[in-house]
C-alpha cells in the first residue's frame, strides 16, 4: 500500500510538473524557448530583465515547475535577492521612527521648540539654556507578530510575495522584538519573539514551507498572540498576512479580538476574502490593507504599521 501511495504520487508530481511547463511555455513562450535551447538555468536572471510582469511573480511562475528543479532552486535563489534589495529601497531614505516630544535641552543637536521655550523664558527673571526646550524623536519600543498564511493557497507566487511582506515587515519594525509564524492547518514558529535569525536565514525557512493543507487561522493568530505575551513592552502588535478564509480549525474572531492591535494585509481578490480581513482587523483595533500584486506589499505594511 506505501509503494502504491508512493507510485501515485510520483505519477501525480510529473502530471502537474508537465501541466505547469506546458502553462508556462504558453504564457511566456520567448521565455520558455530560451531556456529550453539553452538549457542554462544562469541565463533566468537575464531572460527576466526583458520579461513584461513583475519579476517576483514570474520567479513564482518558475518555483512551480515540478520537473525543473535547477530552475526552482534558482526561482527562489532570485526571489530572496529581490524582496532583500525591495525592503531595503523601501526603508532608505525614510523619516526615523518614533514620536516626537518636547525635552529640556542638554546639549543635542534637534529642532527647537520655539512655543514651549518662550512660554519658559518669559516666565522666568533669569532665563538659561536649561529653560530652552527640543523637539525630540523619541523611539517608543514594540513587540510584533508577523503571521504567514502557508495553506495550500500559497503555493507558487504567493510564497515569494510572502516573503516579501516578511522582509518589509523586518525592516519597519528593527530593531524591536518580532515573531514570525507560519500556519496552515498546523502552525510553526520560523523565528521567536527574542530569537536572533538573519534575514537571509529567515527568508530561507518562509521559501522553504511547501504551502500545503487547510488553512486554520485561528491557530496562526493563537500561536502569535503567544509568542507576543512573552514580550516586555507594553505595545504589541500583530500583523496577518492571509486571505483569512478559514477552513479548519475554531473561529478566528474572538482571537482576532484578544490581541492589543491586529492588523491584516488581506491578499485574497474575492469581496468575502476582504470581509473577512477587515472584520479580523476591526476585531483587533488595527487596520486593513488589500494587495493585489507583489508590488503593492511594501505600501501595506507600512500602511498598517504607520504610528
Amino acid at each position: 500500500m506505501y509503494a502504491g501511495e508512493e507510485a501515485y504520487g510520483a505519477t501525480k508530481r510529473r502530471s502537474v510538473g508537465g501541466r505547469m511547463y506546458a502553462s508556462f511555455a504558453r504564457d511566456r513562450p520567448e521565455l520558455a524557448e530560451r531556456l529550453r535551447r539553452k538549457g542554462d538555468p544562469a541565463a533566468l536572471e537575464e531572460a527576466l530583465a526583458g520579461e513584461d510582469g513583475d519579476p517576483l511573480e514570474i520567479l513564482g511562475e518558475m518555483a512551480d515547475l515540478y520537473d525543473r528543479a535547477d530552475l526552482r532552486a534558482l526561482a527562489r535563489r532570485l526571489a530572496r535577492e529581490l524582496v532583500v534589495r525591495a525592503a531595503r529601497r523601501n526603508v532608505a531614505g525614510r523619516g526615523g521612527r518614533g514620536r516626537l516630544a518636547s525635552v529640556p535641552y542638554a546639549g543635542q543637536g534637534a529642532e527647537l521648540d520655539l512655543d514651549r521655550s518662550l512660554e519658559r523664558v518669559l516666565a522666568t527673571p533669569h532665563p538659561s539654556d536649561e529653560d530652552l526646550h527640543v523637539l525630540d524623536r523619541r523611539h517608543h519600543r514594540r513587540a510584533y507578530a508577523l503571521v504567514l498564511d502557508a495553506s495550500g493557497s500559497m503555493k507558487g507566487p504567493a510564497i515569494f510575495r510572502a516573503s516579501l511582506a516578511l522582509a518589509t515587515f523586518a525592516a519597519r519594525v528593527a530593531p524591536d522584538p518580532f515573531a514570525v509564524v507560519a500556519f496552515w492547518r498546523e502552525a510553526a514558529v520560523l523565528k521567536g519573539l527574542h530569537e536572533d535569525v538573519p534575514l537571509d536565514a529567515l527568508l530561507d525557512r518562509v521559501l522553504s514551507l511547501p504551502g500545503r493543507g487547510l488553512t486554520d487561522v485561528g491557530l496562526g493568530l493563537r500561536v502569535g498572540l503567544e509568542e507576543l505575551e512573552g514580550a516586555d513592552t507594553q505595545e504589541r502588535t500583530g500583523l496577518l498576512f492571509s486571505d483569512g478564509l478559514q477552513t479548519a480549525g475554531e473561529p478566528a474572531e474572538p482571537i482576532a479580538a484578544a490581541f492589543p492591535t491586529l492588523h491584516v494585509v488581506a491578499t485574497g481578490r474575492s469581496e468575502e476574502s476582504l470581509a473577512r480581513c477587515r472584520r479580523l482587523a476591526d476585531l483587533g483595533g488595527g487596520r486593513c490593507a488589500r494587495i493585489t500584486a507583489a508590488g503593492d506589499i511594501p505600501a501595506a505594511v507600512n500602511s498598517c504599521l504607520a504610528a
